[in-house]
This record gives C-alpha cells, structure tokens and sequence, in this order.
C-alpha cells in the first residue's frame, strides 16, 4: 500500500481570537496534573493544590466538589489518569514518602485508595498508566534499576506486586492493557526497540528486540522513542520516534515508523515508515474503535519550525494513506515537540497545539477519514501543559497558567467551544 498518497492538504489561518470560553477552574495556587474524560464524556480534571506546605492532589469530576486523593509534604510527579468502562478511575504517580527517601509509585482507585507500589532506596518515575474496558490495567515506572511494571488483573480493585522487566534499559518505556488481561510493554535500549507481552494471568514472556527499516545508505537505524495504544480487541498499536544517525545524533533527521501486535500472536507485524518529511516529531497516538489515528508533525530541517502536521489512521487491515494539515499563518511548536490529541464523538479526533515562542494554543480536528478541518485559535494565553478530553460539550482543554506576579498566583483554567 502506498503510505506516500496525501488525500487532504489544507493551508489554513485560524481567527484571530478565540472563539472558545475560558473558566479559570481554581482560587489558589493550584497546577494541572491530568485531563480524562469518562465514558458519559464527564470530564476529570486532576490538580495539585499546595497550602500550607502540603500538597493536596484533587480529582474533579464534572461539576462535583473536588475530592482530595492523596497528600504530602512533597510534589506530586509523573502524573497519569485513564479509566475502565465503567468510568472507574485509576491515577498514578510518583512522589517522595512523608518519611524521606527515594521518589516512590503510587496508585489509587476508589474500590482499593492509595496504594504504594515500589519501595527501597532507588527512585522511581511513573512512565505509561493503562486502563483495558473490563478493568485490567498495566503501569511502567523507570528506576536505577530498570524498567518497573505493575500489573491489575480484570475484576481486581489492587494492583499486583511491581516487578523489574528489565535492568538495562533507556530513560523512556510505554504500555497498553487489553481485555483479558493482556499486557504489552515495550521500551528502548541503546537505540533499539524492546518489547515483551503478557496474556491472562500469565507473566510476560522474554524480551523480543524489533528490527526498524534500515537508515539511508543501509545504516542501523536509532529508536528514539515509543508510544503504543490498544484496540478494545487488544491490538496493540505502536510508533517509534527513530533517529537515522546510527549514533543517536538528531542532524542526519527523524522519522515515524509504525507496526502492531495482534492478541495471540507470537510476535509483532512488519514495521513500516509512516512519515515522510526529513524531520518529523515525535508522534501521539489515539484509539477510536479500531482504528488508531497516528498524528506528528513534519518539516524540511531541524531548525525549521513545522508547519505541517500529518495524519495516519491505522486499522486492522493496515495504514491508510497519510493526510496532512498544513498553517501558513505559523508554525505548530518545536521540531521535536508532540501534538496533544483529544477523542471527538463517532471515530474523529482533535489535535491541538502551540507554535514556540507563543502563548496561544490552536486546535484542528480530523474526521473519520482523516481529513482536516475547522482550525481554530482556542485561547490567547495557555502553559505548555495542554491537555484535552471528550466532553458533553464537545470538548474541554486544560492548562495551568500564571494569573499574578507572584508563584502563588497558579491557576487551574479550562476553555470549551
């Protein structure tokens, strides 16, 4: 199949000012820790509210009172929050204990509270939270001493003991809960790409490294990165940010690359590049049905700011052809940077973003067939800590934002159309 074909390429201007209405959430210093939405499409907000010299993690869920999760004398970090079907919430973190010592994981759900997962002397930092429909859930931590994974099986309220997967392992690791209790983690090591999976209540099986397409010229290609995401079938869907210097070195350019691993099989499909440009971003990936859109963005050099964002739908019969959006007016934020994408009712999706060296954030939504529309300037000033969900309305984006001089003027605030 031809990845190259482009079906969709729009040059667009957004308006000029925000057609959507910003609420700030919070009266005292508060910072955004997480956005999800449940199945009912009732938005979650996940904030850090610090008085006193406690930290206070509240989850807002729709319109009702705050409910505070956990506390602290220390910040929370690493913060994840994602949900079953049922919109039974799970939240993850990292944070040191009250007691001192090593920065430890932590989840908590209102069947089983706050639970502590890791304990000892090596810190540890919360990586991939996921949440399967019928409860089953994997997370992924990264220590010292190598890759940390947690596992709740379906029907279970706890999640089991932490184990470590892996001990020489990179900075970076993802995962992806299917029904069943199937699990699939995968993380990078020396610039090559690891993967292992878990079926049932069995444990994972070994380590299987995964062959990228070579660079120009035949070279060992670098991963740089991953992101999966699962199907509610379980597929389980990845993208690899990959270097093409041997070396890891970001001159000779960056490229999307894409593959999936199908429940029960013994190991993963072919992988293909999906990108085309000399340099591309690194890419976010969204489940709708089974379909998974790809999104990332593209351009000529590593110095040159992006003004295109491509698209790629990947189904159980491969990858579309890619569709692109294209902003003459500005860029869409750093060569390196991700673009941040929202569900939409049906099986469309929503990406926003913010050009560098700006304080707007835009939107542009792609429907089912991947095509580009409606880009629209969402709010004047926004922190670079986006983060959108579903809503009844359509859809909420959050972000923290600096309303005074001083650190405690923090807010909490959100815009809807």
């Amino acid at each position: 199949m031809a990845l190259g074909a482009v079906l969709t390429a729009l040059g667009a201007s957004a308006p000029a000012h925000a057609a959507w209405h910003v609420t700030t959430l919070t009266n005292s210093e508060t910072f955004l820790r997480g956005v999800d939405a449940r199945p009912d499409r009732v938005p979650v907000v996940l904030d850090e509210r610090i008085s006193g010299g406690v930290s206070r993690l509240e989850l807002r869920v729709g319109s009702k009172a705050p409910q505070t999760i956990a506390t602290g004398k220390h910040s929370f970090g690493d913060l994840h929050v994602d949900h079953d079907d049922r919109g039974a919430l799970v939240v993850a973190w990292s944070r040191v204990p009250d007691s001192g010592g090593a920065r430890q994981l932590f989840v908590w759900s209102a069947a089983a509270g706050t639970v502590q997962l890791t304990t000892g002397t090596q810190s540890s930092d919360v990586q991939a939270l996921d949440v399967a429909g019928d409860g089953g859930a994997v997370l992924t931590g990264w220590s010292r001493s190598g890759l940390v994974v947690a596992r709740r099986a379906p029907g279970q309220d706890a999640f089991g003991p932490a184990t470590t997967l892996a001990t020489d392992v990179d900075l970076q690791s993802s995962a992806a809960a299917g029904p069943g209790g199937r699990a699939v983690v995968a993380w990078t090591k020396d610039g090559t790409l690891q993967t292992a999976a878990a079926e049932g209540a069995g444990a994972f099986g070994p380590a299987q490294t995964i062959a990228v397409p070579p660079a120009p010229g035949g070279g060992t290609a670098f991963v740089d990165g991953v992101r999966l995401v699962a199907t509610p079938t379980g597929r389980v869907v990845f993208a690899t940010q990959t270097l093409l210097d041997p070396n890891g070195g970001r001159g000779a350019g960056e490229r999307v690359d894409a593959f999936d691993w199908l429940p029960g099989a013994a190991a993963p499909g072919p992988v293909q590049t999906i990108s085309e440009a000399p340099f591309s971003g690194a890419p976010a990936l969204l489940s709708r049905a089974e379909i998974v859109f790809i999104a990332w963005t593209e351009t000529t050099a590593s110095n040159v700011g992006p003004r295109t964002m491509r698209v790629a739908r990947f189904g159980p019969d491969g990858v579309a052809p890619t569709t692109t959006y294209t902003n003459s007016d500005h860029n869409l934020g750093n060569v390196a940077g991700i673009p941040v994408l929202q569900a939409l009712p049906g099986t469309a999706v929503r990406a926003y973003y913010r050009p560098t060296r700006s304080a707007r954030t835009y939107t542009v939504t792609f429907d089912e067939n991947g095509r580009a529309r409606g880009a629209t300037l969402v709010a004047e000033r926004t922190n670079a800590d986006i983060a959108g969900a579903l809503a009844r309305n359509g859809s909420l984006l959050a972000w923290t934002r600096k309303l005074g001089t001083t650190n405690t003027s923090y807010r909490v605030q959100t815009a809807t159309p």
